[in-house]
């Protein structure tokens, strides 16, 4: 479903499909929930998982940006961190790929100093990667993060509408009935449909989590 597919869809369960000045209204609440609301979320969708991801190190400095632009696509830039992933480091003799463990920034300084080497730890301050020891050559980095899903900003359709459009449709309609409607049955209406969605993609979600997973008793193999 198109951004604007989805603008249309949501006029009419608003009762507004002949309200030309509402469409520009939805499209900017639109990218407000994406922006502000969802990509946000204490939890997010295994849509927004990256693939390997290969960044490097820059000689004699602790600092190494944090994915933007990825595959060349603006505005899939970094959000978080994976839960159950991290940053490997490939070592240049054996090539073999070592897990870099991460720490609080201050006790990296405290503990290297200047100190250079092949990193071992590293620390995310904002929109960059503190690797300790600091860098003394340029290694091969990956990870895999979070990544925010292009803006709608024109007439696309990025992984919240294929994906996750009841949701976002969903609660844009709770700000438009909130604010411009100013109808508390359409926001309670709303809001329920909301609940169905994030229960829907939470199924989903463990569904994904679980498919083709091997469990054992005790863990021993069966």
């Amino acid at each position: 479903m198109t951004r604007d597919e989805a603008v249309t869809l949501l006029q009419s369960r608003l009762s507004r499909s002949n309200d030309t000045t509402i469409a520009s209204s939805i499209v900017l609440e639109m990218r407000f929930v994406q922006e502000q609301i969802l990509e946000k979320s204490a939890t997010l969708p295994w849509f927004l998982i990256s693939d390997s991801i290969n960044l490097s190190t820059t000689s004699g400095s602790e600092l190494m940006a944090v994915p933007t632009n990825v595959g060349s696509v603006t505005g899939r830039d970094f959000l978080r961190e994976l839960e159950q992933d991290s940053m490997y480091i490939q070592d240049p003799i054996d090539l073999t790929w070592i897990q870099l463990e991460k720490d609080d920034l201050n006790a990296l300084h405290n503990y290297y100093g200047d100190l250079t080497g092949q990193p071992k730890k590293y620390a995310l301050i904002n929109g960059y990667y503190h690797l300790f020891p600091i860098p003394d050559a340029v290694y091969a980095i990956k990870t895999r993060v979070y990544l925010r899903e292009p803006r709608l900003t024109t007439n696309i359709e990025n992984k919240w509408l294929s994906e996750a459009a009841d949701l976002l449709i969903a609660e844009t309609g709770i700000f438009m009935a909130e604010n411009y409607l100013r109808d508390a049955g359409i926001v309670a209406s709303f809001r329920d449909a909301v609940m169905q969605a994030r229960q829907r993609l939470q199924i989903v979600h463990e569904a994904r989590e679980h498919a083709a997973r091997i469990y054992s008793m005790g863990g021993e193999d069966n």
